[in-house]
């Protein structure tokens, strides 16, 4: 029999909410939880992992079909029950190709520590796939920007906010980011998402010089704290686009040799040269 063929792609959806009644606000952790997995996954060479942005969309349709439209290999599917301050998680992933799961994982207790399950459920991708890793992407596969539960909510919670879109949604996100980095000082992650959330503000919210200034003091935060976070480099150029500094080019390719996956590195690269 002919070998089957190498799975190269992989979208993983937002997890679905269980809950008969959920609480206003509550959406935004199965979308904040795929965004996340996401940005982990994204650092593997040997795997292409579809942005946040595409697998949006497909948000209420099956986990199947949503891959067949992505045109990807596999599918993550989750879902998600939050209880009180605990959370219950299922994964399984999915092969397109006939809708075989490869592995299934379940939170039989309540998942108490949510780092914990995301290490898990990050490790379960890669040896499900059989994947050889180099010492410096098992690193960043299971590198953790802060082990403060509070702020990692509020990240989450900005992220969420982020992804809509929306002049009501940058005010949220920018709110919840900023309410992370009082709770962690030290979280880069949470800068780089705050210097996206500042450079998008400078379109629709705020004045021009103020927005960028505080992108880019958010991103070089960022850098200070970890200077191979590709999502700082990326916001970093972000700003230098709206700045119209060629410095930003000098970024975006930091920003991809340090993660080749990088949605929002491409995309702003791309907008670098539309705008020259």
């Amino acid at each position: 029999a002919s070998a089957p063929p190498p799975i190269q792609s992989l979208a993983v959806m937002p997890f679905k909410t269980l809950n008969p009644q959920p609480q206003e606000g509550e959406q935004y952790l199965g979308v904040g939880l795929a965004d996340v997995m996401i940005t982990r996954l994204s650092n593997l060479s040997q795997l292409t992992v579809r942005p946040t942005s595409s697998v949006l969309p497909f948000s209420d349709q099956d986990a199947l079909q949503a891959g067949q439209a992505l045109k990807v290999d596999l599918v993550l599917d989750g879902s998600i029950q939050k209880i009180s301050d605990k959370v219950r998680v299922t994964v399984r992933l999915l092969r397109i190709s006939d809708g075989k799961p490869l592995w299934a994982y379940q939170c039989d207790q309540q998942c108490a520590d949510i780092f914990t399950l995301q290490d898990k459920v990050s490790t379960l991708v890669t040896e499900g796939l059989a994947l050889r890793l180099s010492g410096e992407e098992k690193q960043r596969l299971t590198r953790r920007y802060t082990d403060n539960a509070a702020a990692y909510q509020e990240y989450l919670k900005g992220r969420y906010h982020t992804l809509q879109y929306t002049p009501e949604g940058n005010q949220k996100a920018r709110k919840h980011l900023n309410e992370a980095l009082r709770l962690d000082p030290d979280y880069a992650l949470a800068y780089s998402g705050l210097a996206d959330a500042y450079t998008a503000s400078s379109d629709w919210l705020m004045p021009p010089r103020e927005a960028l200034s505080k992108a880019r003091d958010a991103a070089e935060k960022a850098l200070a704290l970890d200077d191979t976070l590709a999502e700082a480099h990326a916001a970093l150029g972000h700003v230098y686009v709206h700045q119209f500094n060629p410095a930003a080019e000098v970024e975006f390719q930091r920003a991809m040799a340090l993660n080749p996956n990088s949605a929002a590195a491409m995309f702003f690269y791309f907008e670098y040269f539309f705008g020259r």
